[in-house]
């Protein structure tokens, strides 16, 4: 905030008649701007790594369940490789109905695999193509409140205030019209 007040201090030096004065405040003004830079940088990032952190999370979530789902599929194949067999054989027995059941186990697993995925994919949100460089907005910010404060403290010329123009009223005339 003090950095803020460097500009409209460093120009009433000037001003005052005081140049050198006034050039090692615009000094004092480039170290102390990029602490206030830097620490807005700094806070921007921060906020932006917390979100790019979620979004690499959910990414996660829907790889992991992308692989789950190939793993059940491969399972699913197994299991219906073997009920195949199963179904070849005259008399389904105690291990051919395991073999069944083993199938529909695993369909209903694929399924909800599938579902999963789907769910971690809707959640997963990708990174946009445009993105302001990390030291954008702390720049702006800045220099906004150093334009906003130097403006408002400033010196400058105050204008005049206007001077109102009177106007004449044209009053009629007391001589008699002719013809009426």
């Amino acid at each position: 905030m003090t950095a803020a007040f460097i500009p409209p201090i460093a120009e009433a030096t000037w001003q005052g008649g005081h140049p050198l004065k006034a050039l090692l405040w615009w000094a004092v003004l480039v170290p102390a701007g990029a602490v206030v830079f830097f620490s807005a940088a700094e806070r921007v990032h921060h906020e932006k790594a917390g979100a790019q952190a979620e979004r690499d999370a959910l990414r996660g979530a829907a790889s992991r369940a992308q692989a789950a789902l190939t793993k059940r599929e491969a399972e699913l194949v197994k299991a219906r490789a073997d009920a195949n067999t199963a179904r070849s054989q005259k008399q389904c027995g105690p291990t051919c109905r395991t073999k069944l059941a083993a199938e529909a186990s695993a369909q209903a697993e694929v399924e909800a695999a599938r579902d999963d995925l789907l769910l971690a994919e809707k959640e997963a949100t990708a990174d946009s193509p445009l993105q302001a460089p990390v030291w954008l907005l702390a720049a702006a910010i800045d220099l906004i409140a150093f334009m906003a404060v130097w403006t408002g403290l400033s010196k400058g010329r105050r204008g005049e205030p206007a001077r109102r123009r009177r106007r004449r009223v044209r009053r009629p005339s007391k001589a008699p019209a002719h013809g009426r």
